[in-house]
């Protein structure tokens, strides 16, 4: 029985859920959530990004100890993650072209706002 242990990595190790599934699936979704707040959903972007390239990096390197379910999770993540990293720079983007072409028009639209209510 002891060698059938030794030969038997799935035996000594039971399954578990992949590093950071779902905190990374998390991050996603607060990225996603807060990317059209000046682009701070970028910061949880890319920790989930990265923290899911980890958790794929020990996925394969031992599927066995990992549940399917939570590598799905994963997977599912870093999609959502790059998705709200896509939408944040897409809001940083259209925010700066805003800026740079209507700074006047803007500016002029705040100060009748302000002669309005005063």
């Amino acid at each position: 029985m002891a060698d059938e242990t030794i030969l038997r990595p799935e035996a000594t190790f039971p399954q578990q859920s992949t590093p950071n599934s779902t905190a990374v699936l998390i991050l996603g979704i607060v990225s996603i959530v807060t990317c059209w707040c000046w682009g701070i959903g970028i910061i949880p972007a890319i920790a989930a990004i990265f923290m899911a390239s980890r958790g794929k990096k020990e996925y394969e390197a031992h599927p066995e100890r990992f549940t399917v379910s939570s590598y799905n999770n994963l997977k599912a993540g870093k999609v959502v993650a790059i998705i709200g990293l896509i939408l944040c720079v897409i809001v940083v983007l259209l925010s700066l072209i805003s800026n740079i072409f209507f700074h006047d028009e803007i500016r002029e639209m705040m100060e009748e706002l302000q002669q309005q209510e005063f």
